[in-house]
């Protein structure tokens, strides 16, 4: 396959990964939910992992030091998220979500859970569980390469 601006990978997976951002933040918006997009991926994060370092936020979702500090921030400050120094590790600050963070976490999972069903309407099971195979085999793939 020759590279093609328009069909190239990587513009057509940050435009999915941003118009499902933007979708979300406007469902939360008429739920009366003030949490942007990539709030919502360290909440749910947190929620499934129960704790996390403030590196690997920055790993699991590619963003800078800046970018986890500005989040975490603002999830201390809506009494979210707590920030502690890790025991072993004087350097690592651990995150983990409050009872609150924990509650708007429930508040916001159907509506993420929605926001998805209307990115996929037009898609089968089989389309998606496809997508997601082949998504996944691309991200194995640059590991190796990578790692």
């Amino acid at each position: 396959m020759n590279y093609t601006y328009y069909k190239s990978l990587g513009l057509i997976a940050r435009k999915i990964a941003r118009k499902i951002g933007e979708q979300l933040v406007e469902n939360l918006q008429e739920n009366a939910i003030d949490i942007k997009a990539d709030q919502w991926s360290v909440i749910s994060m947190l929620r499934h992992k129960r704790e996390s370092s403030q590196k690997n936020i920055s790993l699991e979702f590619g963003y800078d030091k800046v970018m986890v500090m500005r989040i975490v921030q603002s999830l201390i400050d809506k009494g979210l998220v707590t920030k502690k120094i890790c025991k072993n590790d004087k350097r690592t600050r651990i995150i983990t979500l409050t009872e609150a963070g924990d509650e708007l976490y429930k508040r916001i999972e159907p509506i993420a859970e929605k926001t998805i069903r209307e990115a996929i309407r037009s898609l089968s099971v089989r389309e998606v569980e496809f997508y997601v195979q082949i998504s996944e085999t691309i991200i194995n793939n640059l590991d190796r390469k990578s790692g």
